[in-house]
């Protein structure tokens, strides 16, 4: 990510090498409500998130500390894969998911509980908007 810009609320999967799954580096920009699955391999400057974090601002965001094999990052908050996979996490930081309007409503995110990670809403059941939400 270049200087002062902004990562907010994609969905973000991918395998990627010698850098992170979501920003090599973070220069002043802001990333929230994102989060990470895809394996980090490299030799230096790596993270589960963010590799490096220069006066940039890491909300509400998460990586996967088992598929990324990574420890540490330059912000957000590694997690199981469980953990993960559990709507709790994201809503306990304030994301807004489908069937729930104590983080809004404009149903961004949602998620088979325990089988999945967070999908934008759109991405249900193939796209079909009339699909139940969360798997129901």
């Amino acid at each position: 990510m270049g200087a002062g810009g902004s990562h907010e609320t994609p969905l973000h999967r991918q395998q990627l090498l010698h850098t992170t799954s979501l920003s090599g580096a973070n220069a002043g920009g802001n990333i929230r409500e994102c989060y990470s699955s895809g394996r980090v391999d490299g030799a230096e400057y790596v993270g589960g998130l963010v590799a490096r974090n220069f006066d940039g601002n890491v909300a509400d965001s998460f990586w996967d500390s088992q598929t990324s094999g990574q420890t540490a990052s330059g912000g957000g908050t590694g997690k199981t894969t469980a953990e993960m996979q559990t709507a709790g996490t994201f809503l306990e930081a304030g994301w807004d998911f489908a069937g729930e309007a104590a983080n809004g409503v404009q149903d961004i995110w949602w998620i088979l509980d325990g089988k999945g990670y967070p999908r934008l809403w759109w991405e249900r059941h193939g796209g079909d908007p009339a699909a139940p939400a969360n798997g129901q």
